[in-house]
């Protein structure tokens, strides 16, 4: 059914005008296209980023995501792998749109409703690779995981998944800095979410969890893999530092946090709340950049490693 909708160019036909008129329009359809279903997909995740308490980070993404898109569009295999406009793109097109109609149409139900979302992210995502993988074959389709991979960190986890994640992050928390207090010599008192020093209580809830570190950082991650340019091991090391430090700068954060309320009262650790929350993150961001440096470094030296290695079997 597909076949016909893109065609490879034979090298004859670089000096064919009506070829190179076809590869010109669709090299400006192709990008417009996939970037109208993305723009539809962010559209309807906006509920979500405007109401939910833990994807701020979020409106971020799109520009970025679109960005990264364009330079990875602009270093495509040129010439015999430009795509060509075919008879089957207004059909293929009218059902798409009907399949994302539909979609839509169970969005506006409930906005916030996560299965319609994530089949529509689902479905852009391998419609995405399909017609990526028809335009550039797998140099392009390699080129383009990464950015595609960060342009989903916009989109809501599972709603189950994320209830599961928040529960887990809160009891770390709460008893990783139960522990900490004991160790500085302040026993307190741990009980669910609630940590209790003479009476004086700090109740760990959904939005001390730190999930909204982690989505921030593992974002940040995929941002500082696809910004270097690193090796697919780099930046699977980088997004798992990404939920290590997460956790560490939100425990962090969560002791002084506490530390106020105990020592200075409600007011200070009200005062200070959203504030700590920034810095958590700042000196997160920071962690994952001196990270990241230092597997570029390690990538370059891999590299000058074995050039040299080239040059010796060569002589």
């Amino acid at each position: 059914m597909f076949a016909g909708l893109f065609t490879k160019a034979s090298p004859g036909a670089a000096n064919d005008r009506e070829s190179g008129e076809s590869r010109s329009l669709a090299s400006v359809l192709f990008p417009v296209a996939i970037g109208s279903m993305w723009l539809q997909l962010y559209y309807s995740a906006t509920p979500v980023w405007r109401n939910g308490e833990y994807y701020d980070y979020a409106w971020f993404v799109p520009p970025i995501a679109f960005f990264f898109f364009f330079q990875r569009w602009q270093e495509r295999p040129k010439g015999e792998c430009d795509p060509q406009v075919s008879g089957w793109l207004l059909p293929l097109a009218m059902v798409l749109f009907l399949f994302l109609l539909a979609i839509r149409s169970l969005e506006g139900v409930d906005p916030t409703w996560r299965p319609p979302m994530l089949l529509h992210a689902g479905m852009v995502t391998l419609t995405t690779l399909f017609f990526l993988h028809l335009a550039g074959g797998k140099v392009l389709l390699c080129g383009m995981v990464p950015v595609i991979v960060f342009a989903l960190s916009a989109i809501p986890y599972p709603f189950q998944f994320e209830s599961a994640l928040i529960e887990t992050l809160s009891n770390w928390v709460v008893e990783i800095s139960g522990a900490v207090f004991h160790l500085l010599g302040r026993p307190v008192l741990v009980s669910g979410g609630i940590i209790e020093y003479h009476g004086t209580k700090v109740e760990v809830t959904e939005g001390c969890s730190g999930i909204q570190s982690l989505q921030s950082l593992v974002m940040a991650s995929l941002y500082f893999g696809e910004f270097f340019r690193l090796r697919a091991s780099g930046r699977v090391l980088l997004v798992a530092m990404g939920v290590v430090v997460a956790v560490t700068v939100n425990i962090g954060r969560a002791i002084f946090l506490a530390h106020l309320r105990f020592t200075r009262g409600e007011e200070s650790f009200d005062a200070s709340h959203d504030g700590v929350g920034h810095v958590a993150f700042a000196v997160g961001g920071l962690c994952l950049l001196i990270v990241a440096k230092v597997l570029i470094s390690r990538d370059w030296k891999k590299g000058v490693i074995r050039r040299r290695q080239t040059r010796l079997k060569s002589a």
